[in-house]
């Protein structure tokens, strides 16, 4: 009898020589499962314990690991690992992504093949069901349309490249919430699902592993585009993968320098895809320059215009497998997609400032152009005419359920004279920040947040706003997180200053009520107080902080780091994708992030997500 295993969970044992060992877990028919397999522990849970750890292997980077999934006799095996490539010279991992076929208990045999001592760790995940979109009915309600109408008149009239009149959607379904390294495992699934272009955007992009299941994605095309060539089929080719990593330079750097850092960014990501066949497969490249503000941080992958991948997570060495940062991802199929695309056309437009093409040349070799500053400008492709199928998919054939009625509010914002301000402001004229004071401001029973940083004032007063009004808030963030950064002149300050900031607040706005001042409440929050929603100071809301932990451990920066971005109010509505509560994100650099409206998904959402990192990891209170 093999070991149980649970999805998220993290095993650990050793492997002596000639040993192997079994694990047993339960799937239903549809599931897709990922199975990883590595050579060490991860950093963030004991990270003395890893350098020892590391210490003692001869080689940790040649442990010839071994993987395979059988049914439950054990007798027939369903798929055995690949290699997940090392990056740098770390260790290296295998990898199942599998989708069951029944309703059925299955077996997991590891081992390690060279006939040495290692020790291993082993988890389960699950990436989605057989189309990874969910196919129930979607219920609404008033209170749900109340909050829709609420949010689309408060973000009607802003500009974005995605302007806020044309923000919302209502034809989607989702996909699961995604965690940790299984946010990469979907991506590159949706990647290979492309059949006319990928774009994606991420405010850092390096080789690493992340990047390493996009190039795993593009070659699975590659290959079923031959396979279909050689069954006489006409597959459209070469599919377009653009990519848009964000590039911060100094203030001093001279321009020759800022054009070398631009290609050395490029060809650290074209370099990524040397084995991908151009003549299937064309990547792109597209630098998004900035010095001090305009900063690109969106993290965001539109496939088809159909798919959406979405999340706080980057393609960057901070989330190779062995040390990933805490994080979540989403999924979304539908009318949002288009939003995607219009929203990643435009920065590839506007916003990018330096191009890379891998291609196949006249001479049948394969070549990659750079284009550079001429005159002063910057010589660049002009925007795509995207394929029918792309621009105006039919959904119905394109899988799309019917009826599909998530309604889903797509929020970007750019940087734009009276849009996105100074390094000193924190103007709060975009569909970010509005559609995110909106969604608080419709909170009538709970409000759960959680981000890495929490600093923005008008953030502060809506929270202040909601508690008077008898809403109960819960708040999950991380110790010290980017405290480097915040401190800075106008970083807006860490976390344990904001949470001063905020008690102080509630204190002085309960002496005023106290008092029968309820109407300098005004005065003393930045938000449109109504003075019929001010509750007695005896039934204000719960106001619950709690520093997020691990193992007992306040992670700041670093393996490990935490990164969710989430919020859920009255279980009808969630906030998800790449914003931090903080005046960087709300104020000053683009970003992505969406408002979904749905009781079934925000309840999915918060028993996910939120819930399990506040009662497994806030362990300390405060207020």
């Amino acid at each position: 009898m093999g070991h149980q295993l649970s999805y998220g969970q993290i095993v650990r044992g050793t492997f002596l020589p000639a040993d192997s060992s079994w694990y047993e877990f339960a799937a239903s028919r549809g599931d897709v499962v990922s199975l990883i397999l590595s050579p060490m522990p991860r950093p963030a849970v004991d990270p003395e314990g890893y350098s020892q750890m590391l210490a003692g292997l001869a080689d940790p980077a040649d442990a010839a690991l071994q993987i395979e999934l059988y049914d439950a006799t054990g007798n027939e095996r369903l798929a055995e690992g690949g290699l997940l490539h090392s990056i740098g010279g770390e260790p290296k991992a295998r990898n199942i992504v599998h989708a069951v076929e029944a309703d059925a208990t299955y077996r997991v045999k590891v081992w390690e093949g060279g006939g040495r001592d290692v020790r291993y760790q082993l988890q389960l995940n699950r990436i989605g069901g057989p189309t990874l979109w969910y196919t129930g009915p979607h219920t609404s309600s008033s209170h749900a349309h109340s909050k829709m109408r609420f949010i689309e008149r408060r973000i009607s009239g802003l500009k974005a490249p995605v302007p806020g009149s044309e923000a919302l959607t209502s034809q989607n379904v989702d996909g699961p919430a995604l965690h940790d390294i299984e946010i990469f495992f979907a991506l590159r699934r949706l990647v290979a699902e492309a059949r006319y272009e990928v774009g994606i955007r991420s405010g850092n992009i390096s080789s690493s592993d992340p990047l390493e299941q996009v190039v795993e994605g593009a070659k699975e095309i590659e290959l079923r585009i031959r396979t279909e060539l050689e069954r006489g089929e006409h597959p459209h080719y070469p599919v377009l993968i653009r990519i848009i990593p964000d590039l911060l330079a100094p203030p001093y750097c001279v321009s020759f320098l800022v054009t070398r850092k631009k290609k050395g960014k490029a060809m650290e990501i074209l370099d990524r895809f040397k084995d991908v066949d151009p003549r299937f497969i064309q990547v792109e490249v597209a630098i998004h320059f900035h010095r001090w503000r305009g900063e690109d941080h969106s993290k965001i992958v539109h496939v088809d215009g159909r798919y959406v991948h979405i999340g706080g997570a980057n393609l960057s060495k901070n989330n190779n497998f062995h040390h990933n940062e805490r994080d979540s991802g989403y999924l979304y199929f539908g009318e949002v997609a288009q939003r995607a695309l219009a929203a990643f056309d435009h920065a590839w437009r506007d916003g990018t400032s330096y191009l890379a093409v891998r291609h196949i040349g006249e001479d049948g070799k394969r070549h990659v152009d750079k284009h550079k500053f001429r005159r002063g400008r910057i010589e660049r492709r002009k925007a795509y005419n995207h394929h029918e199928e792309v621009t105006h998919p039919d959904w119905q054939e394109a899988g799309l359920p019917a009826p599909a009625r998530l309604t889903v509010f797509f929020l970007d914002k750019h940087q734009q004279r009276g849009v996105v301000p100074g390094l000193w402001s924190d103007s709060i004229a975009n569909p970010i920040a509005q559609g995110l004071l909106a969604a608080i401001e419709t909170a009538e029973t709970e409000v759960n947040m959680t981000s890495p940083n929490f600093n923005d004032e008008p953030i502060i007063d809506a929270v202040v706003y909601a508690i008077i009004r008898g809403v109960n808030v819960r708040i999950l963030l991380p110790y010290r997180r980017n405290a480097f950064k915040v401190r800075l002149p106008f970083g807006g300050g860490t976390n344990e200053t904001a949470l001063e900031r905020l008690r102080e607040r509630v204190e002085l706005a309960r002496r005023k009520v106290a008092s029968g001042r309820k109407d300098e409440l005004s005065k003393l929050i930045d938000a449109r107080v109504e003075i019929e929603r001010v509750k007695d100071a005896t039934e204000w809301g719960q106001l619950e902080v709690r520093w997020w932990e691990y193992n007992g451990k306040k992670i700041a920066d670093g393996p490990g780091a935490y990164h969710i971005k989430l919020m859920t109010v009255d279980q009808v509505l969630a906030f998800n994708g790449s914003t931090n509560w903080d005046g960087q994100s709300l104020n000053k650099a683009r970003e992505t992030s969406l408002i979904v409206i749905n009781p079934r998904y925000a309840r999915h959402i918060n028993e996910t997500v939120f819930l399990p990192e506040w009662e497994q990891h806030g362990r300390e209170r405060q207020l």
